[in-house]
């Protein structure tokens, strides 16, 4: 088991707040990331450089107040070198009624380590979400980007995001968990996820998702497009752990909107086999081909389950 360090009381009070969640940057000078263990902190050049000299390295922010519903994704924009390729570490929470515990964190896997700038992102929803509820208010925070050592991690940002309801997907989780795109190219601007479609049957997978089906009937995106046939025609595709994708676990649409006006597609269950739908218990993995034409582009704005207040 990892050393924890006890939380001890903060002088300062300072708390740097975003249009949503929490930013530490430059601007701010990373304030309250401080008590350095098993490395050396220094701000340079715009960025927070850790240099790590020894195992279960981290540092502490003990000066946050956060209900749990605004504790849903931290993200981290950062390099690193030195490190060894297999690495792991660790973000634990907790509140004034509690300390750092096994009980209270998420993991960290393999941070890159080739220099390059990337984004850590840990979505709270995936791990122990019961915890963060029975914290009440979270006002501690360690994050210890790698128990690996020697090595150095350069900070750009800090990032804590608020909770995101289950099942939505949207520029707050970065569509996390949608990727694999076959027949199209996936990128993420201005809040939005853009599919440029390049081939036919094109589509994007989601296999992190653990969708109840009982508690939803209806897949509905938000979206606009252009470039594509006005005749077209696109799937969603569900399966479980011991299923795959076929035609009998499947709901159609027919004819996206080509204006490139904003407009919501639904996915009603209810017209598709609902009772194959209920029969998953929960859908593990989802496959989302929002058309089969090509060529063509589709910006997405959200993705959601729900649950429709028509009967069946």
């Amino acid at each position: 088991m990892k050393k924890l360090l006890p939380a001890l009381a903060a002088a300062a009070t300072m708390t740097v707040a975003a249009a949503e969640g929490l930013t530490w940057n430059a601007e701010n000078q990373f304030s309250n990331w401080r008590r350095p263990v098993g490395m050396t902190m220094k701000q340079e050049n715009g960025l927070l450089v850790l240099d790590i000299t020894d195992r279960d390295s981290g540092m502490m922010n003990l000066n946050v107040d956060l209900a749990p519903e605004e504790f849903g994704t931290l993200e981290v924009d950062y390099r690193a070198t030195g490190l060894p390729k297999n690495n792991h570490g660790e973000f634990y929470y907790a509140g004034n009624a509690n300390d750092f515990s096994e009980k209270r964190v998420w993991r960290i896997r393999n941070l890159d380590v080739s220099g390059q700038w990337n984004t850590l992102r840990l979505n709270g929803n995936r791990f122990l979400s019961a915890s963060v509820r029975e914290c009440g208010r979270i006002t501690k925070l360690r994050l210890d980007l790698t128990n690996e050592f020697p090595g150095r991690i350069e900070i750009r940002e800090i990032r804590l995001l608020p909770a995101v309801p289950p099942f939505v997907w949207n520029a707050k989780n970065r569509f996390d968990g949608w990727h694999r795109p076959v027949g199209m190219t996936m990128k993420q601007e201005n809040d939005l996820l853009v599919l440029d479609i390049t081939g036919r049957d094109s589509g994007m997978i989601n296999l992190s998702a653990k969708v109840p089906t009982a508690e939803y009937d209806a897949l509905e995106v938000d979206y606009r497009a252009t470039g594509l046939p006005a005749k077209n025609q696109g799937e969603f595709y569900y399966a479980t752990d011991s299923t795959d994708f076929s035609g009998k676990r499947v709901w159609r649409h027919w004819n996206l909107d080509v204006s490139g006006q904003w407009k919501t597609l639904r996915f009603k269950g209810r017209n598709f086999s609902p009772q194959t739908w209920l029969d998953c218990g929960t859908a593990t993995k989802l496959r989302l081909d929002m058309v089969n034409e090509a060529p063509g582009r589709i910006e997405i704005r959200e993705i959601r389950f729900v649950k429709t207040a028509e009967k069946e």
